[in-house]
């Protein structure tokens, strides 16, 4: 019955489907689609004080194209490489789990550039620094805790970390594969000074592992925001992995070239960065950590988040929506702790101001994944292939006459609200969940159609009538009762 080819459907009454008069576009337009509201540049990023707002500057100052979200991300991970497993705040280490997300070309290498940069010159007076950077890949689970022990303490720069956890994340996920999963999973909650992560014991002894006192490994990965959104779906929220990660998102556009990109850091920032390393060096050695203080009011900020976390995770009808949530407090508590120890090594304390920096960031990512999943935006399922075809049927909407003719709309449906299925064909083409889909973006298009025709969410003129009244035999849709 919903079929544009059943010619004995009934004709549609198109007066039904007029909208108001559409100006002619006063320029051609280029026929893309508008941009999101969350992929309109980002200005919103501020450097905390500090030891880690002070890294975070250099590395800003100092890429080839400057972008505050990555030199920030860069000088989070590179800090908590370092002294992560020095410090303790509410029985856990201050490691991190950081994803940079930024479009190519925009100048994500910034972030692996600086770290090495900032460590070249900490080398010339501590050669032992080296060892709290990590390996920029894991082979396996056993891989990753057979290097903890003899490095329990360390920050690994992962690049296109997006297809790293499609791969990690796959229901069909080689065991090896498997194994990481689990152990990054673990070792996140394992990093407190009195905690450890068990051994492991295989029929191959060379695979057992020993037991690791204190974990802390501090990952920074590097992705595009479609490889990293395309690749996700709920089920990666609600195993806890992506929860443990800060998702910290550039979406601006290319940034101009530094003309002086390079530039070694500062003698002061170099000795305050020694002296970093030089504690984190000796508590290891002690086999002694730190606790973090927390101001009154500071932690009267955190227990807000907390309770917020708390009501979300209770109240909400979406189970993502509660298990983004499920590590919020913990995490705004890390972060605080993290810039606190670059504002006094020796006695660090989590004052209103740091508070206020670590949770706002930590309610905004939060904030920010949630209107994706809200969207549909996530995923190559389904629901992202009907929410594109939505967004797709809105924007033909917006285009003048001159524009529709290109798209094969007759003249006499110029101004009813309607959509060709050659407009959609040519856009689902170059849409990561269709152009990717394994029955091919054509069928997929075709399937998803039917299926929203079938829920009476599109309708489709009938093809004796866009024949007789029109001389067409492409369909064209309009929105259905279930819209």
């Amino acid at each position: 019955m919903n079929s544009p080819w059943a010619k004995a459907a009934p004709a549609v009454d198109i007066s039904a489907l007029m909208r108001g008069p559409t100006p002619e576009a006063a320029e051609p337009l280029e026929y893309s689609i508008p941009k999101r509201e969350h992929e309109q540049p980002v200005t919103r990023c501020t450097f905390p004080p500090g030891l880690v707002g002070q890294v975070a500057e250099y590395i800003f100052f100092s890429s080839v194209r400057p972008i505050k979200e990555v030199a920030l991300s860069a000088a989070i991970a590179l800090c908590a490489g370092v002294c992560g497993r020095s410090y303790n705040i509410s029985g856990t280490g201050l490691n991190q789990y950081i994803i940079l997300l930024a479009k190519t070309g925009r100048g994500k290498e910034g972030a692996a550039t600086g770290i090495d940069n900032l460590m070249a010159a900490v080398r010339q007076t501590i050669p032992m620094a080296d060892q709290f950077i990590g390996p920029a890949a894991f082979a396996s689970g056993q891989a990753l805790v057979k290097f903890m022990d003899t490095r329990p303490c360390f920050v690994s720069v992962l690049g296109e970390f997006g297809l790293t956890l499609q791969q990690i994340c796959d229901p069909k996920a080689a065991s090896p594969l498997v194994m990481l999963r689990k152990v990054l999973l673990d070792i996140y909650s394992k990093s407190g000074h009195s905690k450890v992560l068990r051994s492991s014991v295989y029929s191959d002894s060379e695979k057992n592992t020993r037991i690791i006192q204190a974990p802390n490994v501090t990952l920074l990965g590097e992705s595009t925001p479609e490889t990293f959104f395309n690749g996700l779906d709920a089920s990666h929220i609600a195993e806890g992995l992506i929860p443990r990660f800060t998702i910290i998102e550039y979406d601006g556009p290319r940034p101009q070239r530094n003309p002086t990109p390079f530039e070694p850091p500062s003698p002061g920032l170099v000795a305050a960065f020694v002296e970093l390393v030089t504690t984190a060096i000796n508590t290891a050695q002690n086999h002694t950590c730190s606790p973090v203080a927390t101001q009154t009011d500071a932690l009267a900020l955190f227990d807000e988040l907390n309770d917020d976390a708390d009501f979300k995770i209770n109240h909400s009808a979406l189970e993502t929506e509660a298990e983004l949530w499920n590590r919020a407090h913990l995490k705004a508590l890390k972060l605080a702790a993290l810039v606190a120890v670059g504002c006094n090594i020796h006695a660090p304390m989590i004052t209103l101001d740091i508070a206020k920096w670590s949770c706002a960031l930590i309610r905004r990512e939060i904030g920010d994944i949630l209107k994706r999943f809200q969207a549909g935006e996530i995923g190559n399922g389904a629901e992202k292939q009907e929410m594109e075809i939505r967004r797709l049927f809105a924007h033909f909407q917006t285009l003048s006459e001159s524009q529709r003719k290109t798209h094969r709309c007759p003249d006499g449906l110029m101004r009813a609200q309607v959509c060709p299925l050659s407009f959609l064909t040519i856009y689902t083409r170059r849409l990561a969940c269709f152009k990717y889909d394994q029955r091919g973006p054509i069928k997929a298009l075709g399937e998803c159609l039917a299926d929203m025709m079938k829920r009476e969410v599109l309708e489709a003129l009938p093809l004796l009538q866009l024949q007789n009244e029109y001389g067409m035999k492409t369909p064209i849709y309009y929105q259905g009762k279930g819209w």
